[in-house]
C-alpha cells in the first residue's frame, strides 16, 4: 500500500532527481525516490550483516566451530572430483 509524504530535500538533490528522470532513469520523482531508498536500505542491511560476521569472526567459539565443521567435511571434499 502506498502512502503520501512529504519531505525536504536540498535544491541541489531535487535538480539533480528531476534531471534523473527526465533522462528516463525513473518514469516518475516518486519512483526514483523509492528505488533509491530501497537501495540504501539494502546497503544497511549488507552492513549490518558484514558487522554480525566480523563478530562472529572475532568469536574464539566460532572459529573453533567453523574448524571442526571443515575437519569433518574434509574427507569427502572432493568426492566425485576428477583432480585432472
Amino acid at each position: 500500500m502506498k502512502q503520501k509524504v512529504t519531505y525536504q530535500l536540498d535544491a541541489e538533490v531535487l535538480q539533480e532527481v528531476r534531471q534523473a528522470v527526465d533522462a528516463g532513469e525513473a518514469r516518475t520523482m516518486s519512483e526514483f525516490v523509492q528505488a533509491a531508498l530501497e537501495h540504501h536500505l539494502a546497503e544497511l542491511r549488507r552492513s549490518t550483516i558484514r558487522a554480525n560476521i566480523r563478530d562472529a569472526c572475532a568469536d574464539p567459539q566460532f572459529r573453533e566451530d567453523v574448524r571442526e565443521v571443515q575437519a569433518a567435511y574434509e574427507s569427502s571434499s572432493h568426492d566425485g572430483m576428477d583432480d585432472r
